[in-house]
């Protein structure tokens, strides 16, 4: 499994913040529930949780966060329908 560096970064951060140890069991399981968010998505996510929680909070909890600051899941392209292909009309002038 491939992990950009600052996400595990900005994970480290996270322990950090909570004055926690950080194993390598521990990262790795914070790291499944963030794989295939981006990093800016990820980092927006850690950044809120530090302001707001109170204590560690969970992966799934992160990775609620990283859903709803992600802006790709919920973009559908309104020309296309999300299918990718914009139908358009055949002209029948000079063109």
């Amino acid at each position: 499994m491939f992990v950009n560096p600052k996400t595990k970064a900005a994970l480290g951060k996270l322990f950090r913040a909570f004055n926690r140890k950080v194993t390598e069991d521990s990262m790795e399981n914070y790291l499944e529930f963030v794989q295939g968010f981006p990093y800016m998505v990820v980092k927006a996510a850690i950044e809120q949780e530090i302001e707001m929680a109170d204590k560690m909070p969970t992966p799934a909890r992160i990775q609620s966060n990283c859903k709803a600051h992600n802006p790709a899941s919920s973009f559908i392209c309104e020309d296309c329908d999300g299918n990718g292909f914009l139908f358009s009309e055949p002209r029948y002038d000079d063109y």
